[in-house]
């Protein structure tokens, strides 16, 4: 039940009941002092008690209705926020229906404040979600790695308007968190930037079970690492990436004027949440490079593979059809020098140079059956042979 506030001296309003206006109930001007005057519909001043409207709270929005046949004086009342002043005092049918308007006029214009909060607030959210995607667009205009986390950066800090961001990623054999890359810190306090990805360390601990920012306080936080504590003395945000509930990293910022506040942490949450995506789109990019390299590898392998048995077996052929002949020539030369015994000097050197050639023959033939791998030499311009010497 709404309250109606009556100040007046006048014992003829004590008895006045607005049964059909919300069953609002009358109260003295005393007896609400002690009231919540918001909760108030409508505060009536009769002549004599406008005084008392400098008692009202500012921040009371219930409408007011006061009575002065001073002209100066309605008009102050006017400009105090009165909504409407009666020159002489109404009697009960006139009060009814100026307390029926005045309500009336008070709920449209708490309507209207509403709506003007409202668009306000949608507003802000429009300015949020534009941002959210432009930092978006810059995220997956590309799968480099490096470009991504440069771009959340940027994109955070511009948005948000921070002083010092950086950004780690947790490596799962060292099982601590990296530091990959930061703005507005110097780069001599990330030396040994790393931090242990602990279960029994409440910021990790508080971290993996709400899934959201978390501020951070340096002083109560006894179990940072120095590089932290060189870097925000005061304090800093701490947002989780999260992939499938799997922690990629996080972001870590501040801000020297003014606090982070409630709808800083959701916007960053929401850039981290985007952020995740695209690190891991980017890892599976690269993955899928790293397999593609791995098959070309493979099959350049295994084509050399099947060309060096190839070549083992044209070996052999070779071998078996050269040997052959070879072992009859190097025959009929070895009989020739024992048929002739002494032989004239210019044979005898016919004779060597053949043996020399024959066995030249058999050590290259040799060498190509053992052939395990297939060096090439330039034999013409543009044109390469097997090099056996």
């Amino acid at each position: 039940m709404r309250t109606l506030i009556l100040a007046t001296s006048d014992s003829r309003y004590q008895g006045w009941r607005a049964l059909d206006l919300a069953s609002l109930r009358a109260v003295s001007f005393q007896e609400a002092r002690a009231r919540d005057w918001n909760r108030a519909a409508a505060v009536f001043l009769d002549e004599g008690c406008d005084e008392l409207m400098d008692q009202i709270p500012p921040q009371c929005e219930a409408p007011v209705l006061a009575v002065a046949a001073d002209p100066q004086r309605r008009l102050q009342l006017e400009e105090r926020g009165a909504f409407e002043v009666f020159s002489h005092a109404p009697d009960q049918d006139a009060w009814r229906s100026a307390l029926a308007r005045t309500l009336r006029l008070a709920r449209a214009e708490r309507r209207v404040q509403h709506l003007r909060k409202l668009n306000q607030r949608r507003r802000r959210q429009m300015r949020d979600l534009w941002r959210t995607g432009e930092i978006v667009r810059e995220m997956t205009s590309t799968l480099y790695i490096e470009d991504i986390l440069r771009s959340i950066l940027h994109g955070v800090q511009r948005h948000l308007s921070l002083d010092r961001v950086m950004l780690g990623l947790i490596n799962g054999e060292s099982k601590c968190e990296e530091i990959k890359v930061a703005l507005g810190i110097d780069r001599a306090q990330l030396e040994e930037a790393a931090w242990a990805v602990d279960d029994s360390s409440p910021v990790w601990t508080q971290i993996a079970r709400r899934g959201a920012p978390l501020l951070v306080d340096t002083e109560e936080e006894k179990a940072l690492p120095p590089f932290l504590k060189r870097i925000f003395p005061k304090g800093f945000v701490k947002a989780p990436l999260i992939v499938r509930k799997q922690i990629l990293g996080t972001v870590m910022c501040d801000r020297s004027e003014g606090q982070i506040g409630p709808r800083d942490l959701r916007l960053l949450k929401v850039f981290c949440q985007y952020a995740a995506i695209a690190i891991q789109n980017a890892r599976l990019y690269y993955d899928v490079l790293k397999s593609e390299e791995e098959l070309r590898q493979a099959h350049d392998k295994l084509v050399k593979t099947e060309k060096m048995a190839l070549i083992g077996q044209m070996a052999v052929s070779i071998n078996h059809e050269i040997n052959n002949p070879l072992c009859n020539i190097s025959l009929v030369g070895q009989m020739i020098s024992d048929e002739l015994g002494e032989v004239p000097e210019r044979v005898e050197k016919l004779l060597t140079d053949m043996a020399d050639n024959i066995e030249r023959i058999q050590k290259v033939t040799r060498k190509l059956s053992g052939l395990k791998d297939a060096p090439l030499t330039e034999y013409l311009p543009n044109q390469m042979m097997v090099d056996l010497q």
